[in-house]
């Protein structure tokens, strides 16, 4: 109870952090990471609020030429910001909300599930570390890589009180929860190794053992939505988001690319050194001290599914730091761990950890006045080309441009594009070439129906 009353319930720590991320909470996605992942699936969101496409069918603007319809993670979460922004308005906000308010409860849940093995001081020192871990840049884009983990922490929790008093309405969440945190993304499959922990953790304590059917009825949605509706979809449309590599490939990759790799799993977890040392500190006091069972086996099937899915993923592992992110739960506990044992400096650890990991990531939560002016390819588009036309510009592998123009067609690199690039796509249909000229300084023997400081637009 003391140490409650020194530091305050977990719940007022995660509904500070629940407040603080409402700050530009409504914001177009212009920040300074992975806007280009949160277009892309603002293009999916916003094709369902036209009644462009069924929900089956997600579609992105970047057509190529072609439909746009793509395989990618189940579309539940754009689904909604679709049919909320229908209803209410609001399109960034709801987009962003959803994803922060899934977040923000799975961190109560995550809280309760170590709470239930651990002293409050270990899950409290836990949940603080993933409050401020990458979760705190991620957890209120528009994109699924915090929200899919949440609902697992929400559907591993059901399944540990299934598994103790087998109540159907823990059954059906558990199978509800842990289904929809593998489809929103697959990435989430490691955190099934819980279901394990939990089963060994009662070898010798009354369970009903019939619930482990759950975690594999769960992955079934998984498997056919991943590897047999995406692939319909990418014959019948030619288009797949992220296919990945083999595993050869992957671990090729990883082999020249240890220093990158390194700091990647060091660094972008917590974004925090001091962070990581607790972790470090962390794995050797349990390999010495707390070397059980219950632990390594599931620990084990963790690191494998999470090693495997890093080799799948191939350089967009170790080049987008979001990819990191089911790892940082078990890392979390492995800091809780270090510290869970430290009373003189604890908290003078974890405010140092706090000052240098927000600092690390606050330019995020900045308005972005380097990319504001994209804002306005909206109204550029709506005066100067047809809704119905083909477009490309030169965004470069981010579709962000692509998505304020509201067009559909082509995102081209500076480094193809040339005179022999432009006649091709604009046999495939392309009306008008958007050129962002602060890139791009070549000019080309076509008709300029625009020019201002940032675009060129031409007519083919």
């Amino acid at each position: 109870m003391q140490y409650k009353k020194l530091f305050g319930r977990v719940e007022s720590w995660i509904f500070l952090f629940f407040l603080l991320h409402l700050w530009g909470i409504a914001w177009p996605p212009i920040e300074a990471t992975h806007s280009w992942r949160q277009a892309t699936g603002l293009m999916v969101a916003r094709n369902y609020l036209e009644g462009n496409t069924g929900f089956f069918y997600p579609m992105t603007d970047e057509t190529n030429g072609a439909s746009g319809v793509v395989g990618m993670e189940f579309p539940i979460l754009y689904y909604l910001q679709a049919g909320l922004t229908y209803v209410f308005g609001g399109f960034y906000g709801w987009g962003r909300g959803i994803h922060l308010a899934i977040t923000t409860l799975g961190f109560f849940y995550f809280f309760a599930l170590v709470r239930h093995f651990s002293s409050y001081k270990f899950a409290f020192t836990a949940t603080i570390f993933l409050l401020l871990s990458a979760f705190f840049t991620y957890a209120r884009k528009t994109m699924p890589d915090t929200a899919c983990l949440s609902l697992m922490f929400m559907g591993c929790y059901f399944f540990l009180q299934a598994f103790r008093f087998a109540k159907w309405h823990h059954v059906i969440l558990a199978f509800v929860f842990l289904s929809l945190g593998l489809l929103v993304k697959i990435a989430a499959v490691p955190m099934l190794a819980v279901c394990v922990f939990c089963f060994l953790a009662y070898r010798n304590k009354p369970k009903y053992a019939w619930v482990l059917c759950v975690p594999f009825l769960a992955m079934l949605p998984m498997f056919y939505w991943y590897f047999v509706w995406n692939p319909h979809l990418q014959n019948a449309f030619g288009n797949w988001y992220n296919l990945g590599v083999g595993l050869t490939t992957g671990i090729k990759g990883w082999a020249g690319n240890g220093g990158v790799i390194l700091h990647h799993l060091v660094f972008h977890p917590f974004f925090s050194f001091i962070a990581m040392a607790c972790v470090l500190w962390g794995v050797v006091r349990w390999f010495r001290h707390d070397f059980r069972f219950n632990y390594w086996i599931p620990l084990g099937l963790f690191v494998l599914a999470f090693v495997l899915y890093a080799f799948k993923s191939g350089p967009i592992f170790y080049t987008h730091d979001y990819y990191i992110l089911p790892l940082v739960p078990v890392l979390c506990l492995f800091a809780a761990y270090a510290l869970n044992h430290v009373k003189r400096f604890y908290l003078l650890i974890l405010a140092f950890f706090a000052i240098e990991s927000i600092a690390n990531q606050q330019h995020d939560f900045h308005w972005n006045k380097g990319e504001a002016y994209k804002l306005a390819l909206t109204s550029l588009a709506d005066k100067n080309i047809p809704k119905n036309a083909l477009v490309a510009v030169n965004g470069n592998s981010n579709p962000q441009e692509l998505y304020f123009l509201h067009r559909k067609g082509w995102n081209l690199s500076d480094a193809d594009l040339n005179v022999e690039k432009v006649l091709e796509i604009k046999k495939k249909g392309c009306k008008y070439l958007i050129i962002g000229k602060n890139h791009f300084d070549q000019r080309f023997d076509f008709e300029i129906t625009f020019e201002n400081q940032a675009y060129l637009v031409y007519r083919l």
